[in-house]
């Protein structure tokens, strides 16, 4: 019965879909495709909460939370996100990484033991667990990746990444981690630069590097106290690294 139900309700929804016809216009285009999109996302909506209701009716799982943690743990150091995201790049026949984000961690293997069911993906975002914030890759993260990472990571140190470049985007992600709450949770800081910027243009992403210098200090002060911009007179040398 139930599958006749969703049958016809697809019927239905496909057949008034299909009045809708190419036009010259563009504006009634994206009219009719967002229609669409619309319909698409209310499907997904649907069947995101058909299977969440199927994992519940699910026995409990087999391993116990100490076993699964191994197991996370051992696939998340077997394929380091970094490396991961290079040859799915490389596979994907796409150079733009950013663009490709989202499809490279969707092969990810850990990744992937995250989504068998919500008791797995509570055990693997659990509070304790060293194994995702010690390895996770955040060189690619947006202002809203980011702290979304540092909400769920809990209190636990992260060992982010950070890519110099003249990235509004990316500067933005640098100065999430200068507050004062976020650096003392910075278990190591890497800087890189990145590959699409000319070393000529490097000097545009010299205002992530202008607090360096107070993030080093913060990280091996004892006592922790916040985070004081430097001045324009204070920059970096040129060429330091």
């Amino acid at each position: 019965m139930s599958r006749d139900f969703w049958s016809s309700i697809a019927a239905s929804r496909l057949s008034d879909l299909g009045l809708l016809s190419p036009s010259f216009d563009a504006s009634t285009e994206d009219i009719h495709r967002q229609a669409v999109d619309d319909e698409i996302a209310a499907m997904s909506a649907a069947l995101s909460g058909l299977k969440g209701r199927r994992n519940i009716l699910c026995r409990k799982p087999k391993f116990p939370p100490e076993v699964l943690e191994h197991i996370f743990a051992y696939a998340a150091l077997n394929e380091i996100p970094g490396q991961g995201r290079t040859k799915a790049v490389k596979a994907l026949g796409s150079v733009d990484a950013r663009a490709m984000e989202s499809k490279v961690y969707e092969i990810l293997v850990w990744v992937k033991l995250t989504h068998v069911c919500r008791a797995w993906r509570a055990i693997a975002l659990a509070e304790g667990n060293s194994w995702l914030w010690s390895t996770v890759d955040t060189g690619r993260l947006s202002k809203a990746g980011m702290r979304e990472m540092l909400c769920r990571s809990h209190s636990h140190p992260i060992t982010p990444k950070i890519t110099l470049s003249v990235d509004p985007d990316e500067i933005e992600v640098f100065d999430v981690l200068l507050q004062p709450e976020n650096l003392s949770r910075l278990k190591s800081l890497q800087i890189v630069a990145d590959e699409r910027v000319h070393p000529r243009e490097l000097t545009g992403g010299r205002d992530m590097m202008d607090h360096v210098n107070d993030i080093l200090c913060m990280l091996t002060d004892d006592s922790p106290r916040g985070v004081r911009k430097p001045s324009a007179q204070k920059r970096l040398p040129s060429g330091t690294t």
